[in-house]
């Protein structure tokens, strides 16, 4: 049953002048799951029970090249599933397949062998030069054999493309301005796009509750597909996007969370949870936790 994740209104007094302010809190409990060098990426199993995540050697770049581990939720045990090195991952909903990237391809893998199913080939402007940039690939929200990836090109625009593994067909979908991240929605026509969310059929646009500089992750919830949670990151805060309201709340991680940075902030399958990353703050900038987030009943 899909846990109902609760709200608690906050009044502040400032000065001599009374002045309520209400702002909504989401409050519940952490568990420090990870705890490594440069640990990041984390995704779920798709029965819940662990977490896999990008385990690099590199002191000095949090997101270097690193091999795939998983963690249990229950007793934190890690393992190492991959010895190969890839960059950022996802996890289709099913659990059977990881998509990630290295260099100039987009790489699916077989998440029980582990080993490479699919490949594609990004676009010469994708890599042509070393100012664009080029976010993670995603899996459909619908189905595992869909994925999006989108690139900018250094001062020009943003294309985010659908890529059908079954006949390998690429289709460009959208262009937009800005280099943001991107999460596919329900139906495979809702898209959210930086601080924005696009209805493929209709056209509309809805704009989410926080600006897009601030915007490190996107995710939908697998149980609500109404809800969507965003990391900030140096803002250091998550928050329950809700699209019916269009109202963003904010997930209440302070103060036992001191970092200089938080992302990468995916449901659950059964959205009960968050599981989300820092940076260390103490100057390193390069220690990286995972950690588990579970509100309050």
């Amino acid at each position: 049953m899909k846990r109902m994740w609760s709200v608690l209104r906050v009044g502040l007094i400032i000065g001599a002048t009374v002045t309520l302010v209400s702002c909504n809190v989401i409050q519940g409990e952490l568990t420090l799951l990870v705890e490594e060098r440069s640990a990041y990426s984390p995704c779920w199993a798709s029965d819940g029970s662990k977490v896999y995540f990008v385990a690099s050697e590199d002191a000095l770049n949090p997101v270097a090249l690193g091999q795939i581990w998983s963690v249990d939720i229950e007793d934190k045990t890690q393992k190492k599933v991959s010895e190969e090195e890839v960059k950022e991952i996802d996890i289709s909903r099913d659990g059977d397949l990881c998509v990630t990237y290295l260099d100039e391809w987009i790489l699916v893998l077989n998440t029980e062998t582990w080993t490479q199913r699919d490949s594609i080939h990004l676009p010469e402007e994708a890599t042509g030069d070393w100012r664009n940039k080029f976010s993670a690939p995603r899996f459909s929200y619908e189905t595992n054999e869909v994925i999006y990836y989108h690139y900018h090109v250094y001062s020009k625009s943003s294309y985010l493309h659908k890529v059908n593994l079954v006949d390998s067909t690429d289709q460009l979908i959208l262009t937009t301005e800005g280099a943001s991240v991107v999460a596919p929605g329900p139906g495979d026509t809702l898209l959210a796009f930086g601080d924005t969310i696009y209805n493929l059929n209709s056209q509309e646009r809805i704009p989410i509750d926080i600006p897009d500089d601030y915007i490190q992750s996107i995710d939908w919830n697998p149980a609500v597909p109404t809800e969507l949670v965003v990391s900030t990151g140096p803002q250091d805060d998550i928050f329950l996007f809700d699209l019916e309201t269009q109202k963003a709340t904010r997930i209440d991680i302070r103060p036992t969370i001191k970092s200089g940075w938080v992302g990468s902030a995916r449901f659950s399958p059964d959205g009960d949870k968050i599981v989300f990353g820092t940076l260390d703050a103490e100057g390193t900038w390069s220690l990286c936790k995972i950690w588990l987030f579970e509100p309050i009943d």
